[in-house]
């Protein structure tokens, strides 16, 4: 194995590989199409959305902001302590079951980012109170 240059090549990779996938499809085949979990907002709203186990994480987020009539990018989930941020992941792949309760934290503002902040600073020359440089 260590001779390997990709972990692809490895056999015991490659057999873990399997195994992961195995589980996964396993999990999605046990799990009914289609299904409902609840939203909960910090305030203690709570929002009811159907899923499916095929959904995308930016789907569920793109029909819970159209509900609560925000923008897309102020929409954030977390479950367990992680937040659900790759958004490519499908709703199966998070391991969150239907009837289970996802916290929905809506992002009112943005800071800007370091970057941008100091490209608002003024460059050149500094005036000190008294009018002198």
């Amino acid at each position: 194995c260590a001779e390997a240059l990709r972990f692809s090549e490895c056999p015991v990779f490659a057999d873990l590989d399997q195994l992961v996938q195995q589980k996964v499809q396993a999990s999605v085949s046990s799990m009914p199409s289609c299904g409902r979990v609840e939203f909960s907002k910090l305030d203690g709203q709570k929002i009811s959305l159907d899923v499916t186990y095929d959904m995308a994480i930016w789907h569920v987020k793109r029909n819970l902001a159209s509900k609560l009539r925000i923008r897309e990018e102020n929409v954030r989930l977390a479950h367990a302590g992680h937040e659900l941020d790759d958004e490519r992941m499908k709703w199966a792949e998070t391991g969150i079951s239907y009837g289970s309760v996802v916290q929905l934290i809506v992002v009112l503002y943005q800071t800007r980012a370091p970057q941008a902040a100091a490209s608002l600073q003024p460059t050149g020359t500094r005036t000190t109170i008294n009018g002198t440089r």
